[in-house]
């Protein structure tokens, strides 16, 4: 995969300075064939002027237009025009130290049949300058191309030579990221909850303890959940955590003498991915206020049986006493009847 991405990089490399030496000479040859239209248009305009010039005898004007030209022009280093091969009649020339020297002449016959030359030596300096500019800012535009492209490359090769071991990383600080973000959503639904809950492990570490605990029973700070729920120092004899990790849930009350409260509890295991169960949550809610209502209910209850009891047994008395009334009166009602009877039986024998 290296090789292949070293040769394949070269080829890149190598393919952009091709394409910026054919780009160089194209813009350089461009560049001079512009300057050589120029100057062949000069030589025409002053042809042009010369012959207008010289046919009536006004060399001055030629002098000045010469002058004037090359001192507009700071290209051009020379200037000259000559009649039939004579020494110049007009020359404007500057100092140069340029290797690099467009030349161009031009013959026309005066309308006096004379051979006028105009000569114009040109500076391709700036033109040289501009072409290696351009040659630069190709160049530096393509460094960074070639490095940006090499850069991307070797990133994807580097994604497509990844190992087994380097996916199975990956997928695991995924699967990872992916449980915290769950288990953070879970604790801030904990966080939330009006009734305290925790979690602790097989060894009674405490893992997690919602703000409603914290409040009642203050910082955890790395103690066991027997000291610091009931502080003390082995585990408590009413402890539900074998159960719990047996797999079970249990729910049940418990009195805390910490903070004098009664607590409905339910206790449920926590399992990993593998079913196995790691932790127990448990869930306290505050059931105080409703043992004591219940406490005043049951009083209340005893004394109203107590109440009834003791009206039950005085009606139960009254009712002995008017049936040991009612037992009198209907013997003497006997009696009365029996005495009637035996008063009537004598009244008959007589």
């Amino acid at each position: 995969m290296r090789r292949v991405f070293y040769v394949f990089s070269a080829f890149n490399i190598i393919s952009f300075l091709a394409l910026g030496v054919v780009l160089n000479y194209l813009a350089h040859s461009y560049m001079l064939q512009t300057v050589d239209d120029k100057v062949v248009r000069d030589l025409e305009i002053l042809a042009t002027i010369t012959q207008g010039a010289i046919a009536h005898s006004d060399y001055e004007r030629i002098e000045e237009q010469v002058w004037l030209w090359g001192e507009k022009d700071s290209n051009i280093i020379a200037i000259s025009v000559t009649l039939d091969d004579d020494s110049p009649i007009v020359e404007f020339a500057r100092e140069t130290r340029t290797s690099d020297i467009l030349h161009h002449e031009q013959t026309v016959a005066s309308f006096t049949g004379r051979n006028i030359t105009c000569k114009i030596l040109y500076d391709l300096a700036e033109h040289n300058s501009d072409t290696l500019r351009f040659a630069g800012i190709f160049f530096a535009f393509s460094a960074c191309l070639v490095v940006g492209f090499i850069s991307s490359l070797w990133m994807l090769l580097q994604r497509l030579a990844i190992s087994p071991l380097q996916q199975e990383i990956s997928r695991r600080i995924q699967v990872e990221e992916a449980l915290r973000f769950e288990r953070n959503k879970v604790v801030n639904i904990l966080d939330s909850m009006e009734d305290g809950v925790y979690i602790v492990n097989r060894d009674y570490d405490i893992e997690y303890v919602n703000p409603v605990l914290r409040e009642e029973f203050g910082e955890v700070e790395g103690r066991k959940c027997y000291d610091y729920f009931h502080d003390r120092q082995e585990v408590c004899p009413w402890c539900k955590n074998p159960e719990i990790f047996a797999g079970k849930t249990v729910r049940w009350e418990r009195y805390s003498a910490k903070n004098r409260k009664t607590y409905d509890l339910i206790d449920t295991p926590l399992r990993n991915p593998e079913g196995c169960v790691i932790s127990k949550l448990e869930i306290f809610r505050d059931i105080s206020e409703l043992k004591r209502t219940e406490a005043e209910l049951e009083k209340h209850q005893k004394h109203l049986e107590a109440l009834v009891q003791e009206q039950t047994a005085t009606l139960e008395e009254k009712v002995a006493e008017l049936e040991r009334m009612n037992d009198v009166f209907v013997g003497r009602e006997f009696r009365i009847k029996e005495l009637r009877d035996k008063i009537n039986a004598f009244e008959e024998d007589l």
